[in-house]
């Protein structure tokens, strides 16, 4: 009998293999303050490397969503971890105490920031896999420092 004729369909096959990556979004959601507490760079960095780490420690859930986005049953599908809306809430934030532009939308920022790491993992983990890219601590260091030129109030 063959791996698939034993589950009888792609979800069920889907199902036993995801169903015991364990998700959380705790470590995320329980955070926010923390980050909110810091300045923008290190709050960009923390969270940054958070969401890089989740995505790395799921990279299962992107290939087969990539390669089987209809055949992946929406209880499986990686959770978003209310990212962009944790994010969301940061930039707000920052830009309350003066510390970013007020006249850029933090939801619009939240999704380019959100994107770039999505691309980054992808990129080097789902489409491109090898040694020559960069670390995920250098590309997010790099990153935040171009993100913020944009982002930052002029002195």
């Amino acid at each position: 009998m063959t791996l698939f004729r034993h589950f009888g369909n792609k979800q069920d096959l889907f199902t036993a293999v995801l169903s015991d990556v364990p998700l959380t979004r705790a470590s995320v959601e329980s955070s926010l303050r923390e980050i909110q507490a810091l300045a923008p760079r290190d709050g960009l960095v923390a969270i940054g490397t958070r969401q890089l780490e989740g995505l790395m420690d799921h990279i299962v859930w992107l290939r087969l969503q990539m390669m089987e986005p209809g055949s992946v049953p929406p209880t499986l599908r990686l959770p978003g971890f209310r990212f962009r809306d944790l994010l969301t809430d940061c930039l707000r934030h920052w830009q309350e105490m003066g510390a970013l532009r007020r006249d850029i939308d933090p939801k619009l920022a939240s999704e380019a920031f959100a994107d770039a790491i999505f691309g980054f993992v992808l990129a080097n983990k789902v489409v491109f896999p090898s040694d020559n890219h960069p670390s995920p601590k250098a590309f997010l260091q790099a990153f935040v420092d171009v993100y913020l030129s944009g982002m930052e109030e002029a002195s």
